[in-house]
């Protein structure tokens, strides 16, 4: 429970910090601990730069699991934009009735994906946007049902329109996934504890080391919790300071109310 919240709740400074003061500690308890100087300086060298280098191997592979959950996230923001816009279009190409219809609910429907990302961590504001997104998803598919029933089977308007949507559709619960996959708590538990034993194996076997040695181990710890940081602001995609813009859906949704002069009513809409 306790790693839970430190990895997703607790401000990425705070763990940050609260990493370099317990690597600080545990360099300067080590240092303590060591009684006598080492028989072997070169050995110890060797035994400490292994135990760093699986460190940084550690942290370079939980960065990169962070980076690539960061980049398939900005790749569906563009994908869902892209299918939104293709529908849009061929929406267009529908008769005069049918076609006012469904662009609304169309861009009604984008409008409400926007607010999926805004609502950040509020579990209200989430609920009501995936709620939203339920009924709009209904009410385009019921209308494109009615259009359906009066074109011919071979219509090929009709069909790609199809195709965009299910594709549109199929990426709403692509993005909820996706923003809902976090690094495996285990892996930043180990990386963790390797960090710590790595402060230990510095602070006993640098007994004897000077004061400017001293200093950059401390720095090295510095960066070892500005990359710890990193890796868990990458790991909140909603409420990090890195998060994945939104402009993609932005941009389509004006070029959609521009091209459709379409009146922005869609909440009340959707209440009805």
């Amino acid at each position: 429970m306790i790693w839970t919240w430190l990895w997703w709740q607790c401000p990425t400074w705070v763990v940050g910090l609260l990493l370099v003061m317990l690597m600080t500690g545990i360099f300067w308890l080590a240092q303590r601990l060591c009684v006598s100087p080492p028989e072997d300086p070169e050995k110890d060298t060797s035994v400490v730069s292994a135990v760093i280098g699986l460190f940084a191997l550690l942290l370079a592979f939980t960065f990169g699991m962070g980076l690539e959950r960061y980049n398939i996230r900005r790749d569906l923001v563009l994908q869902e934009a892209n299918a939104l816009g293709t529908s849009y279009l061929r929406a267009r190409l529908l008769k005069d009735a049918d076609r006012k219809t469904l662009t609304h609910s169309l861009f009604c429907y984008g409008q409400v994906r926007l607010s999926f990302f805004e609502a950040r961590e509020d579990a209200h504001l989430l609920s009501r946007a995936y709620e939203q997104t339920d009924v709009w998803q209904s009410r385009i598919w019921n209308q494109l049902s009615v259009v359906s029933q009066k074109a011919p089977p071979s219509d090929a308007i009709l069909s790609r329109l199809l195709d965009s949507l299910n594709e549109l559709f199929d990426l709403a619960l692509s993005r909820q996934i996706a923003l809902e996959s976090r690094i495996p708590p285990l892996v930043l538990e180990v990386l963790t504890w390797v960090s710590l034993l790595s402060a230990f194996m510095m602070g006993y076997y640098q007994k004897h080391s000077s004061s400017n040695q001293k200093m950059r181990v401390f720095l090295m710890f510095l960066v070892m919790g500005l990359v710890m940081m990193l890796i868990l602001d990458l790991d909140r995609p909603r409420s990090g300071w890195i998060t994945v813009s939104q402009a993609p859906l932005n941009f389509t949704l004006e070029d959609i109310q521009k091209s459709g002069q379409l009146s922005n009513v869609c909440q009340a809409d959707a209440s009805k």
